[in-house]
């Protein structure tokens, strides 16, 4: 892998990372959907945590069109967290939502594109994923837009 698809897993994850539900958000705990449940399982939120129980969980839940829950396996997909790392059905995933309309999903995507994980290097759809997800004043969008 070259360092600049390194790079781009590197943002890619730590997008993700800062906006996944974080420990003591009782919401997610009243919350009894698939999706709900995977994200405590990722995080360990009552229960040991388990990429593998929260893998299963978001394939079953985007089965049901869930784009959270297709972003999610994105990001264990692209992460190698509870399957093997396969930046193609990151990509497949990470599409998925941003089709459904998720707007973090819609920059993970240009990402993608940005740097050739998963699909071939290409700016221009990059920019076009880019200003979807900034036209919702999603700022990490916006400064992608910016330093095209």
């Amino acid at each position: 892998m070259s360092i600049k698809n390194s790079v781009g897993l590197i943002l890619l994850s730590g997008l993700l990372a800062a906006c996944a539900i974080q420990p003591g958000q009782s919401s997610i705990m009243a919350d009894h959907s698939l999706t709900a449940q995977g994200e405590r399982a990722l995080i360990g939120l009552g229960q040991p945590q388990s990429d593998a129980k929260a893998f299963a969980l978001f394939t079953a839940a985007a089965a049901n069109g869930d784009s959270f829950a297709e972003n999610e396996l994105g990001y264990l997909y692209a992460a190698g967290r509870g399957t093997k790392r396969d930046d193609s059905k990151a990509f497949y995933w990470y599409n998925q939502a941003a089709n459904h309309g998720l707007v973090t999903a819609q920059y993970n995507v240009g990402l993608m594109y940005q740097y050739g994980l998963g699909t071939k290097v290409d700016s221009a759809m990059a920019k076009v994923y880019f200003t979807k997800a900034a036209s919702a004043h999603f700022e990490p969008a916006e400064a992608a837009l910016n330093a095209l």
